[in-house]
């Protein structure tokens, strides 16, 4: 596959730096706000140091065949620096888990309930940090979703 040859290389030639891996849900509902890429752009380029005028901005994708999906940090706490950020430009981008969801039915009841773009999230994240030379430490990361 592809993108897991792309994964292995970037692994291969990181150092320790964490990296944000994204899957876009196909059944995201961007309900009004920025689109998908639109969002994965702002992660990109969340923190990086402005460009000159007319030259290309820093990208945290900027790695062969990482372009919005495969995101390299200096460490975890800017990954969740990030998604705080990231929630304050793009809200329609996040969503409640499956068990917010529920507690925050229970406790309000609605009619009609959540909306879909309320249960549906951009993506699934992961996060990995290479531990050593061959072996790499990932979790499962809840960017996406609101706690």
């Amino acid at each position: 596959d592809g993108e897991a040859q792309v994964l292995e290389n970037v692994l291969s030639n990181l150092k320790d730096d964490p990296l944000l891996v994204l899957q876009v849900n196909p059944n995201w509902i961007p309900n009004g706000g920025a689109n998908a890429d639109a969002v994965l752009d702002a992660i990109a380029v969340y923190d990086m140091p402005v460009a000159p005028p007319g030259a290309p901005q820093e990208r945290r994708d900027k790695l062969v065949g990482c372009s919005r999906w495969i995101f390299q940090f200096k460490n975890a706490s800017d990954i969740v620096q990030c998604k705080m950020a990231i929630q304050a430009l793009h809200l329609n981008a996040f969503a409640f888990t499956p068990t917010a969801a529920a507690q925050f039915a229970a406790l309000f009841p609605l009619n009609p309930p959540l909306p879909a773009h309320s249960t549906q999230p951009l993506a699934e994240a992961v996060v990995i940090n290479k531990v050593a030379i061959t072996s790499s430490d990932a979790m499962s990361f809840p960017f996406f979703y609101f706690h």
